[in-house]
């Protein structure tokens, strides 16, 4: 779990995070108690990983590296992301072609302006700090609609989230609407992982299911010397997808 990362162009993976979705649930008339909301949130991260369609996003990021709050570069860049099963059922994440427009960048990463940050995956497992399976790993508090989440001093053998904690909101009908989470910084380098991201969440129907899918992401990273390199991406028009097989009538 967590925001894995890549060197080069400092390419990342969101994982149990960032660009995810997150099953609307249906309007609860009195407020849920703490075992009733994980209960809530278990069965939605399970319905994630089973059920989320294959579908496609707009994507319109911004990539920066900053030194004491000011930008020392920056990249822009537009592409449509594809969220598709593989053959083992797991949701991948494939990148169209990507349109840059690249400020100090001259660089060139695997045929393309390198990038001072990406962020990517995590679509199917924006609840994974809330899963069934993960829930024995954290610590958690509610308070009136926010949840807040630490990982266990001493780790069950089976945990690997030492030295994360984050929080959710949530709406009147127990949708999580926004979720930041931290790794302490030499926990997120040695497991590859983003030190700090959050996500704003939108309700999109797919295959006649609503989903809350991340429409709004910021992912920052410290690097040496004081730089900070942080990612921010905003998410449209994300429906469902299909392709079109035809079969030709076999030849004599």
């Amino acid at each position: 779990m967590g925001l894995n990362r890549n060197s080069g162009s400092l390419l990342c993976a969101l994982t149990a995070l960032c660009f995810s979705c997150v099953p609307a649930f249906a309007q609860n008339s009195t407020p849920l108690s703490l075992d009733q909301l994980l209960l809530h949130l278990g069965q939605g991260a399970g319905d994630l990983h089973r059920k989320l369609p294959n579908f496609t996003c707009n994507e319109s990021a911004l990539s920066q590296e900053l030194e004491q709050g000011k930008v020392r570069r920056h990249a822009t860049f537009t592409t449509t992301i594809r969220a598709q099963r593989n053959a083992k059922g797991v949701l991948e994440e494939q990148l169209g072609t990507l349109t840059y427009d690249v400020n100090v960048f001259s660089a060139i990463f695997h045929h393309a302006p390198a990038t001072p940050l990406m962020v990517r995956g995590g679509f199917s497992q924006a609840l994974d700090y809330f899963s069934t399976d993960d829930q024995t790993c954290f610590d958690y508090r509610l308070s009136g609609s926010r949840i807040d989440f630490t990982s266990l001093p001493v780790e069950p053998p089976a945990c690997k989230n030492s030295g994360t904690e984050g929080f959710a909101l949530l709406d009147e009908n127990s949708n999580v609407t926004h979720l930041e989470r931290t790794v302490r910084l030499e926990d997120a380098v040695a497991r590859g992982q983003i030190r700090f991201a959050a996500i704003d969440f939108a309700p999109v129907e797919l295959d006649g299911q609503i989903f809350r899918l991340s429409h709004h992401v910021v992912a920052e990273m410290p690097g040496d010397n004081g730089i900070l390199r942080r990612f921010t991406a905003d998410f449209s028009n994300c429906k469902l997808f299909t392709a079109t097989v035809t079969i030709e009538p076999a030849t004599p």
